[in-house]
């Protein structure tokens, strides 16, 4: 959990956890849209552009670490995290910062985009799925057999 001090974002908590839980539901477009109003706000009430570019980066890193888990992968190295650190500081005005933000959000979230799997055939017999049982509850196995595919494999596309 991304961890804002008291009094920076009018919701301590909330509108991250809004943020990564749609991440988490793959709704990118819902999570850029809900993270856009979070930057603003935490602009708008960050007057210091390092304070800033710290709240900036913590978010970048929770959105790192989740898309990590998501993928099965080993956490950002120090490397990386530092580059990033680099990217945020060296951002002189506030349209700096939030182009350096936005550039590392979109190629970490370029991986959750749906259109990213969409090419596999197995995904349009899995809405397709879905769609026909939707009312009723739904186990990832039952799906994975459907469509002929492992419960694990369904997982990762």
């Amino acid at each position: 959990m991304v961890t804002v001090p008291d009094g920076v974002i009018g919701s301590p908590g909330h509108a991250e956890e809004e943020v990564f839980r749609r991440l988490a539901a793959l709704d990118v477009s819902g999570a850029r849209a809900r993270m856009h109003a979070l930057l603003s706000e935490t602009l708008a009430t960050t007057p210091q552009p390092g304070e800033a570019a710290c709240l900036l980066f913590d978010l970048l890193s929770h959105l790192q670490r989740q898309i990590s888990e998501y993928r099965g992968a080993a956490p950002v190295g120090t490397g990386a995290r530092l580059g990033t650190v680099r990217l945020l500081n060296a951002a002189r005005t506030e349209a700096e910062l939030v182009s350096v933000f936005w550039s590392v959000w979109e190629k970490e979230t370029a991986f959750l985009d749906s259109d990213a799997h969409a090419g596999h055939p197995a995904v349009a017999q899995v809405r397709s799925f879905i769609e026909a049982n939707f009312q009723r509850k739904i186990a990832l196995a039952e799906i994975a057999k459907a469509v002929g595919i492992s419960r694990n494999y369904l997982s990762h596309i």
